[in-house]
This record gives C-alpha cells, sequence and structure tokens, in this order.
C-alpha cells in the first residue's frame, strides 16, 4: 500500500524546522565571527590575513565534510545528522573562549565548519523534499533564515559582547544553538522516513535524477561548482572584511557594523525571493543577473566613494549575490539531478567553497589588503569572481527536466 502524502501542515512543520535549525549556525558565521575579528586581532596581535584565516578554517571544514553531511542524511535521514551538527556546534562555540593561541581557534573554527555542514544540508534538502513544487521557494526560505540570522542577530551579538564580555556571550550563544538546534532538528525529518509518500515520480520539477558518478559528467555540475569557488568565496570574504572596510573608508565602528548588517540583510531577506523568482523566471537567469549586481558592489567598494549610502549600497549587492547563490543553486541542482542523491551531490558541488571559496575570499582577500596597504584590490578581485560566476552560470543552462529518468 502506498504511504499518504503528507498534510499540507506537516510540510510547513517540516519547513519552518529547517529553517530554526539553521538560524544560530547562519548568525554565526554572518554576524559573530565578523564581530569577533578585531577581538581576536588584539588578543593575538594578528595580521588581517591571520584573523581571516579563521573564517578559512571554518570553509575548508564545509568543504571536507559537506559530502559527508550529505551523504549520511541520503541514507541516515536529516534528523541525527542535524542533531549531531548542533551539538559539534554548541561544543564549538563553547569552547572557543578558552583557545590559547590562534592555532587552537583555527582548530575550533574547523570543528565549528564541520558542524555547520551537518546542519545545513538536511536542512535545505528535507524543505525542497517536503515541497517539490517550490522548490525554489522551500530552498530561499531557508536560506533566508540562515543568512537574514547575520542581519537580525549582529545587535544583540554586539550588545552581548559589550555588556557581557567575550567569554560569557560566547557560552550564551553556544548554549542558545544547543537548545533550538536539537529541537528543531527532531521535526525535519524527510517525509518518506516518517510514513508519507516522497516526491511524485510524474511531477515534472522531480523526474531526473542521477548518482554523484553520473551528475560528474555534468557541464551543469562543474560549472556550479566554479560559482561557488568564486561567488562564494567574494560573499565570506565580505563576511570578514565588510566591518574593516567601512572603518578604512572613514566610517565609525557603529556605521561599519551597520554596512555589515546590510550586507547580512540582502544577503539573507532576498533569498526567499530570489528563490521564488527562479521558479517562475528560470534559475540561472536569476542567478547570473544577481551576481552581476555584486559586481557592482564591489566596483563601488574599490572606487573608495566614503559616502555612507555608497558603502552600505554596495554591501546591498554584494548581500544580494551572496545570498542568491545559497538560494537558488539548490533547486538549480536538484532541477538537473533530482532528489534521490541531492545530499552527495550538492555536498560535493558545497567542497568548491570549502576548499577554494575559503582561500579566494577571507585569506587571499587578507593577503591583497597586507601586501598593498588597503582594500582596493580585495575588492577588484571579488569583483572579478562574481562577474565570472555570471558567465559560468548562463553557459551552465537550465536544466532539461526529462532529459534522465527517474530513479525506480
Amino acid at each position: 500500500m502506498r504511504p499518504a502524502q503528507p498534510p499540507p501542515w506537516r510540510g510547513l512543520a517540516a519547513l519552518l524546522a529547517s529553517g530554526a535549525c539553521v538560524w544560530f549556525p547562519g548568525s554565526v558565521v554572518f554576524g559573530l565571527m565578523g564581530l569577533l575579528k578585531p577581538t581576536w586581532a588584539s588578543m593575538f596581535s594578528a595580521s588581517e590575513g591571520a584573523v581571516g584565516f579563521v573564517m578559512t578554517a571554518l570553509i575548508v571544514a564545509t568543504g571536507v565534510s559537506m559530502y559527508w553531511s550529505g551523504r549520511w542524511s541520503d541514507r541516515l535521514g536529516a534528523r541525527p545528522v542535524a542533531t549531531l551538527g548542533s551539538l559539534m556546534i554548541a561544543a564549538s562555540l563553547g569552547l572557543t573562549p578558552y583557545a590559547p593561541s590562534l592555532p587552537a581557534l583555527y582548530l575550533l573554527s574547523f570543528t565549528l565548519g564541520a558542524g555547520i555542514s551537518l546542519v545545513y544540508i538536511p536542512a535545505i534538502s528535507s524543505s525542497q523534499r517536503w515541497l517539490p513544487a517550490k522548490r525554489g521557494l522551500a530552498s530561499g526560505l531557508v536560506s533566508m533564515l540562515y543568512g537574514a540570522s547575520g542581519f537580525v542577530m549582529v545587535f544583540p551579538f554586539r550588545h552581548l559582547l559589550s555588556t557581557h564580555g567575550y567569554a560569557s556571550s560566547l557560552i550564551t550563544v553556544a548554549v542558545l544553538a544547543l537548545a533550538l538546534g536539537v529541537a528543531s532538528a527532531q521535526l525535519m525529518e524527510f517525509p518518506e522516513r516518517v510514513g508519507y509518500a516522497g516526491p511524485s515520480p510524474s511531477c515534472a520539477s522531480t523526474r531526473p535524477s542521477a548518482t554523484l558518478r553520473g551528475a560528474l559528467r555534468s557541464r551543469a555540475l562543474w560549472l556550479t561548482w566554479l560559482t561557488w569557488a568564486l561567488c562564494g568565496g567574494a560573499g565570506i570574504g565580505m563576511v570578514m572584511f565588510s566591518t574593516s572596510i567601512g572603518m578604512e573608508l572613514g566610517l565609525d565602528a557603529a556605521a561599519a557594523a551597520a554596512c555589515l548588517a546590510a550586507f547580512n540583510l540582502t544577503n539573507g531577506l532576498t533569498r526567499v525571493v530570489s528563490g521564488a523568482l527562479s521558479d517562475r523566471l528560470g534559475r540561472s537567469r536569476v542567478m547570473a543577473v544577481s551576481y552581476v549586481a555584486g559586481a557592482v558592489g564591489f566596483l563601488l567598494l574599490a572606487a573608495r566613494l566614503s559616502e555612507l549610502w555608497a558603502v552600505v549600497l554596495a554591501n546591498l549587492l554584494a548581500g544580494l549575490s551572496f545570498g542568491t547563490l545559497f538560494a537558488v543553486s539548490a533547486p538549480y541542482l536538484m532541477d538537473h539531478f533530482g532528489p534521490a542523491h541531492f545530499g552527495s551531490i550538492f555536498g560535493f558541488t558545497f567542497t568548491a567553497y570549502g576548499f577554494m571559496g575559503s582561500w579566494l575570499g577571507p585569506f587571499v582577500g587578507g593577503l591583497l589588503r597586507d601586501s598593498t596597504g588597503d582594500f582596493t584590490s580585495t575588492c577588484l578581485a571579488f569583483a572579478a569572481y562574481t562577474l565570472a560566476s555570471a558567465i559560468a552560470i548562463l553557459a551552465a543552462g537550465e536544466a532539461r527536466r526529462g532529459r534522465l529518468a527517474s530513479t525506480p
């Protein structure tokens, strides 16, 4: 007997749980890490490049573990993998105040990134499995909460740090991340694992299906991989350097923090818009336009316009490109290759973010700043990254949805 189709409320509950599970991981990456960078530079008397490697270590960890997160969630389900990830995130944050040196901080950042990957892949996969006819919207909503959390939480984090100090603040965030992450992970299991029917094979949006081995022979996979290396590198570089760029252009600390908040605003809130638009206008078109907008933003920063409106606008455009990458590339890959092995395929694509983007963004960006004395060359490099990403995704094209046979 075929399992029943899930009631609408069950899919909504799983979607909201997926978003809740990524809330604190996103707020740490896109908000707290940027705020802590000056503290770490002062504590360890470190350069921009050395402190930037903290983020590099985190993203390298996602590159190492994202494929395994996808593979394990495909085999074991979303619940156990996301629960383990939430435990790792809390432990890493709780131990960070006791890091005695930069190498120790790099190690904890690595374990933090591994935990985040164990949460993110099950969440993004679960949201699309529960709402197969609206993949872009579902992926966009979860990605929005992941990215917008940095915008929402950057000011509470800043207040917490100023009133409670470094150690107490990190321990508080660790406890909150553990509680919300573990609780929400219990509600985001895949529909076929809780007695409901999975996506219908007759649905045009779920017809293609391929293994990772088959996907590796596709141009679409490798060009999407390239966008994660380039646009992903530029975006995560801005997470680390947005505040410093603003202060270099003459803004005070509060205004520079507002620029980081502007980046996180579009990085987060526009994800659901980009995802929903991609359902109607096509994935590659929406991504390409957003990446070009990001390039314009980085060129504004390279022009060294010091007016607050110009710096805020540049951050908004940069955040748009980064948020669209997260929101739309996931349903883009599921359109091409189907849901059966999505975790493994998306996890493999994410290796570009971990092994290439982490170096091209925070590390190379920091080295360019150290070698030239300002962030102009860094911003020019990031503009080149995002423009090349637009060209790559247009070359990849839209999915031809009837091309592959469905998985039995």
